[in-house]
């Protein structure tokens, strides 16, 4: 699986690949294993080990599902302060926001959204959404799936979870979570043709093109970056020219657009890295200093030639 594209994979692609293998042919012992990660859930305050400021540790192993429902509470709990005037650093408006969860004094709505992608056949899978104090639970599917596969009801088929990191889970376990109290809704979203063309023609990016973009790239495109595409800006690959000076109609479109992360995109856009789309969803880079790389969905490949000593410098 890893030999036709080994040069240009990194280690956590590499794990991907691994994990995708198990569940695959070793279904019984992916069981085992989420059985046993089961089984190691906890969470410790450290309430005996309180530093001279008078702070505490806390730390923890959650469900995943919860895990990312306390990261959305925590994240609008840091936003919700920095609206009302905190001046604290990121990092403490949101230790002080797990405080005020604690207490109850979440007030404003919290909206959680994720992904996941299957490995093979392809299920993306969103959740979170509450309201108010009382947290619910949104299931969000895109799922692209054959007929023998539906039929086959294996609830050991791999799925690929974009908040995590790209983490493989199982349809058993996204079955789970839409049948789970909390969840109130489960939408199933219609299949996006990714390969269809669609421009506008303002500056802005409308989100149901943004949502073809992120399924379509998965992660920032810059050679090597792992970032999510949720998380990232979406890129005019060939800068965005106003129609009122000359501009052509029609530049925010799949063809023109990457989702690059806020560093590398301030990279492409104020110093003399450059990029062009070969096709969607492969790059081609090319660096300040005159290094090339092809980015597309098994990786970067360096094309860069190697420098080669002249004759008088080798050596036998």
């Amino acid at each position: 699986m890893v030999a036709p594209f080994a040069h240009r994979t990194g280690p956590a692609q590499v794990q991907r690949l691994v994990e995708s293998a198990i569940a695959r042919f070793m279904p019984d012992h992916a069981a085992e294993q989420r059985a046993r990660a089961a089984e190691q859930r906890y969470f410790t305050v450290d309430a005996d080990q309180v530093s001279f400021a008078g702070t505490a540790r806390i730390h923890g192993e959650l469900d995943l599902v919860d895990a990312l429902d306390l990261e959305d509470a925590v994240r609008a709990g840091a936003a919700q302060l920095a609206d009302l005037g905190s001046q604290d650093p990121l990092d403490v408006r949101r230790a002080a926001a797990v405080g005020a969860i604690a207490r109850g004094e979440q007030a404003l709505d919290l909206v959680s959204t994720g992904s996941t992608t299957a490995t093979g056949s392809a299920t993306e899978v969103s959740t979170g959404s509450t309201t108010g104090r009382t947290r619910t639970r949104e299931v969000v599917l895109h799922v692209h799936l054959s007929e023998a596969a539906i039929r086959s009801h294996d609830a050991h088929a791999p799925v690929w979870l974009e908040d995590a990191g790209g983490r493989l889970l199982t349809t058993g376990q996204v079955a789970e979570w839409c049948g789970r109290d909390d969840t109130t809704r489960v939408v199933v979203k219609p299949v996006i043709d990714l390969h269809e063309t669609h421009p506008v023609d303002a500056y802005e990016v409308p989100e149901w093109l943004a949502e073809r973009i992120r399924l379509r790239d998965k992660t920032c495109v810059f050679p090597h970056c792992q970032r999510p595409a949720r998380r990232c800006d979406l890129d005019h690959i060939v800068p965005y020219v106003d129609p009122a000076d000359g501009g052509p109609p029609g530049q925010t479109t799949t063809d023109n657009l990457a989702p690059l992360c806020r560093l590398h995109h301030r990279m492409k856009t104020h110093s003399a890295w450059t990029y062009t789309m070969v096709e969607p969803g492969t790059y081609l880079w090319h660096s300040p200093h005159g290094h090339t790389w092809l980015r597309n969905s098994s990786g970067t490949t360096e094309l860069t030639p190697p420098e080669v000593d002249p004759p008088e410098r080798r050596t036998s």
